[in-house]
Order: structure tokens, then C-alpha cells, then sequence
């Protein structure tokens, strides 16, 4: 605390600790350079923020029902029953999404996930049908951030 002249008193900035801050100026400095440095490194998200996901039965996936969920605007679109072989749903236009796709061997079934493009994805090998006949799955794997998640 010091005193001023007219007997006021003019109490200077304290740090958490309670210390004095003589240089806020160049600690500031310091911290806008650290920061600079730790997003130009590209390791960290600014603002990476929840991530959406939709799940929806289709019943048989058309073009119409996949723009209106794609319109949704989730990261991550989970659809079972599209009733359509890989290579159909391929055709189908994905805009801003990978398409991740399993048919069923037969009528019927088949399911599909669609990752925003700014998510890093990739499928994971599954054994063949053949051997989980009755077993109707899909595996997905998403890195964000060193975590993991596996739909």
C-alpha cells in the first residue's frame, strides 16, 4: 500500500499469490506467445466443443432421407435398416461426410455411419458375416483428441 499525496492510497495490483505485479505487461507478453505457439502447433482445438450424434432407423435409406439427416448438422449419423448393398449407398452423395457402410448378406438390414470430414475417422476390419450370422454390428473408429470412440 502506498501513500499519495492528499491522503489517498493507491493499492497496485496483486498476483493470486498476493505478490506485487510490477511487469503484467510482459507476463501477458509471454502468455500470448505460449498460446500463439500451442495453436500454431496444430495439436490443439480451439473450440472443439460436444460432438452431436444422430441414430435413426430408416427403413430403407433414399437419397431425400439421407439429405434430411446430413441437414441435421451432427458429427456423427448413425443409420440401421437401409435395406441397400454398400456400393448403392456409396453412390449416394455424402457432401461434408465419410460414409462408413455394412450390408447384410440377404434381405433386408444393413447399417451405415457417416463422419463430419473434420473428424479423423477410419473402419476397423471386422470377421465375416459369416461367422456372426445372427450378429448385426458395425465398428467405427474416431480420433479426436487421443480419445478413442468406437461406434
Amino acid at each position: 500500500m502506498y501513500m499519495a499525496a492528499r491522503g489517498a492510497v493507491f493499492h497496485p495490483l496483486l498476483n493470486s499469490i498476493g505478490a506485487y505485479q510490477r511487469y503484467t505487461y510482459c507476463l501477458r507478453a509471454v502468455c500470448d506467445a505460449q498460446r500463439q505457439k500451442l495453436l500454431l502447433s496444430g495439436d490443439i482445438e480451439q473450440n472443439p466443443g460436444p460432438i452431436a450424434v444422430l441414430q435413426m432407423n430408416v427403413s430403407c435409406l433414399t437419397p431425400s432421407k439421407l439429405a434430411t439427416l446430413m441437414a441435421q448438422g451432427a458429427d456423427i449419423i448413425a443409420i440401421q435398416e437401409t435395406w441397400k448393398s454398400s456400393e448403392q449407398i456409396a453412390s449416394m452423395h455424402t457432401g461434408d461426410y465419410v460414409l462408413y457402410a455394412q450390408s447384410r448378406i440377404g434381405k433386408g438390414g444393413g447399417v451405415a455411419v457417416l463422419v463430419q470430414k473434420t473428424l479423423r475417422s477410419k473402419r476397423i476390419p471386422s470377421p465375416s458375416p459369416s461367422m456372426t450370422p445372427a450378429l448385426k454390428w458395425w465398428c467405427s473408429r474416431l480420433l479426436w483428441t487421443r480419445t478413442v470412440i468406437l461406434l
